[in-house]
């Protein structure tokens, strides 16, 4: 039988430009169980800027089968009417058949997805910033997230799924956002234009971790200046958040490489001339491995391959 879990574990009134005023009911996942549906509800009275009154709600399902645990989620506006339980269930696949769907979560993917709700604003952005990441004019729906969840370009890369007042979009994680508050995230105009008005500035959101739809392997940029004696090697084109890169030296095993602010992961006394062996472990616990990366100053080398889909 579903449940449904109460999310009223904090609520508090906070006060912004105008006549704005967002009420923020948390979400607790303590004792949520397969099967609980979660409803975040927010409120936001506009400040002039067409939008008005917007009262905005997201429903998610949580999934395992005995499984790792994931997230569905789906963002609306009022009015909203509970969908079935038969149907919101139904978002989680054939749980209590033994035949599986073929796109159930691999078994090595661990963790749940980040999820949070927050303000987004928006910037003039070009797919630079922070993380360190070359310009992409061809590929604009990028975002920066608040400093408190940037924590040190962990989520440099990652692909989030946001739900605003008028709509949804995917973006990327390119920059990061010093003013924003948690949960908050600074979105491209071109990402901000999928979700709400221009003329909004500031609007709530609800957003989720997701898969980002690349092709081909994860890829390893080696910053201009790196030799022998100091290197730093940044993780691309990866599916989901880089957690960490560890490198093997001569005869002892991997040893982690600690990570900047800047996105690149560090090694202050260097791993040699190469060929280099990397190992490379996503946020859900699985693991890709290269066994002699050849990298040139600067240079930009394919793995030999990409991290699964977890569902």
């Amino acid at each position: 039988m579903m449940r449904t879990a109460s999310l009223l574990s904090r609520s508090r009134a906070e006060k912004g430009a105008g006549n704005e005023a967002v009420l923020v009911l948390s979400r607790s996942r303590q004792g949520a169980t397969d099967g609980t549906v979660l409803h975040l509800s927010r409120s936001w009275a506009g400040n002039g800027d067409g939008l008005g009154f917007v009262s905005f709600s997201e429903f998610c399902v949580i999934c395992g089968c005995g499984r790792p645990r994931r997230w569905r989620c789906w963002g609306m506006r009022w009015p909203v009417v509970l969908a079935p339980a038969s149907l919101l269930l139904a978002a989680c696949g054939a749980c209590s058949s033994p035949d599986a769907p073929a796109d159930a979560p691999a078994a090595s993917c661990t963790g749940e997805a980040i999820s949070e709700m927050g303000e987004a604003t928006y910037y003039d952005a070009d797919g630079s910033g922070n993380c360190s990441f070359d310009p992409s004019p061809g590929d604009l729906m990028i975002a920066a997230l608040n400093a408190p969840d940037y924590a040190t370009a962990a989520w440099c890369g990652a692909c989030l799924a946001v739900t605003g007042p008028m709509g949804d979009v995917v973006v990327r994680v390119v920059d990061q956002c010093p003013g924003c508050k948690h949960g908050d995230l600074d979105l491209s105009a071109q990402a901000f234009a999928k979700i709400a008005p221009i003329s909004a500035g500031r609007v709530p959101i609800a957003w989720h971790e997701v898969a980002c739809p690349v092709s081909g392997p994860i890829v390893y940029q080696r910053k201009d200046g790196s030799n022998a004696s100091w290197i730093a090697i940044q993780v691309r084109n990866h599916r989901y958040a880089i957690d960490k890169l560890e490198a093997r030296t001569g005869t002892a095993g991997y040893q982690a490489i600690a990570r900047a602010d800047y996105n690149y992961f560090v090694a202050p006394n260097g791993l040699g001339a190469g060929p280099f062996a990397l190992r490379v472990t996503d946020v859900h616990g699985q693991v890709l491995e290269d066994g002699a990366v050849s990298l040139g100053d600067a240079a930009t080398r394919p793995g030999a391959a990409q991290f699964p889909s977890c569902r």
